[in-house]
């Protein structure tokens, strides 16, 4: 992940949009980082798993203090985020999380940039207490094998593993707003199995609440949380295996691994991770300290203009 590569100086909030400065860090501090991290790691974990009385700020006190800084939520301090189980099973990300960044990257700053689609926006009922979750469904919560909708004779998907567990708790927390790129008689046809099996979402985004972006290089269909009126960022989290569908929303993301068939264990750990954050005024904030991902794009968006302005240097001294 962008963690032991980047360091970041969340400062402040400004209209809406998260500013930070991003610093790359020299190779010899970035194994200092990530020998601190795997120390951090060993020194909290008891047969693999997290012991979350160590991981008391005040208890973990030398390398804590040293590197990590603990934060002050709404009532209560939260041990420092980096130490949760997500931010150690993020280190399964391999490069093609940077590569999807960087592909926003290219994206937003391509000068010929237009929209070809745009989406049909929904306005939700007044916020409550809970935060909002935009819930991703292919290879996020599920893998869908065959479909009516998509030409098969039946429905066949295999639900990710502790699926029930994580709707079941995170109701108290999030109001869950499924959001798929899918059709809506695709998104149907599967909500319609999972409501059998007793799971459901206070609502639904399907394709037609999907943007489509057009550039030089790039003709994609894009997830917006501008397409939901009356939410703040600040109170939104989004948890998807394909980050680079949000270009707009980096600062919100919440990757997780795709999911296609087998066991795992990444919703648990999502959970526990989402759990833990609601307690934050900000949740860009705890997401940035983790994930990074708005500060990386935001980086790689400083080197797109940088490129752009070497070559139009280039082409004026022609």
């Amino acid at each position: 992940m962008a963690f032991p590569i980047f360091s970041y100086n969340f400062s402040s909030y400004r209209g809406g949009e998260a500013t930070s400065s991003v610093t790359p860090i020299s190779n010899s501090k970035m194994r200092h980082k990530k020998s601190i991290f795997q120390s951090a790691h060993s020194n909290n974990t008891q047969n693999g798993q997290i012991n979350t009385e160590i991981r008391n700020p005040v208890q973990s006190g030398g390398y804590c203090n040293h590197f990590f800084q603990p934060i002050q939520a709404n009532y209560y301090t939260i041990p420092p985020i980096e130490f949760s189980e997500y931010a150690f099973k993020s280190s399964e990300f391999g490069e093609e999380i940077f590569t999807s960044v960087q592909n926003t990257a290219t994206l937003l700053s391509d000068s010929s940039l237009a929209y070809y689609k745009t989406p049909t926006t929904i306005t939700l009922p007044p916020p409550s207490k809970r935060k909002t979750l935009l819930l991703d469904m292919d290879k996020t919560i599920l893998h869908v094998k065959s479909s009516r909708a998509g030409g098969g004779s039946e429905l066949v998907y295999e639900k990710r593993p502790f699926l029930h567990e994580f709707m079941d708790t995170i109701v108290h927390y999030y109001e869950v707003i499924l959001f798929t790129s899918g059709s809506l008689p695709y998104a149907t046809e599967v909500l319609s199995g999972l409501r059998s099996e007793g799971i459901s979402f206070d609502r639904i985004c399907t394709r037609e609440n999907c943007s489509g972006m057009d550039g030089s290089k790039f003709k994609v269909l894009v997830k917006e949380s501008d397409t939901l009126k009356s939410r703040d960022k600040a109170n939104l989290v989004i948890l998807d295996d394909s980050p680079h569908v949000w270009p707009r929303d980096m600062w919100n993301v919440m990757p997780i691994k795709p999911f296609i068939t087998g066991q795992d264990d990444w919703l648990r750990i999502a959970l526990n991770f989402l759990v833990l954050i609601s307690g934050y005024q900000d949740v860009r904030e705890p997401l940035q300290r983790v994930c990074g991902l708005g500060a990386l794009q935001q980086y790689y968006l400083r080197e797109c203009s940088s490129k752009h302005s070497q070559q139009s240097t280039t082409y004026k001294r022609k």
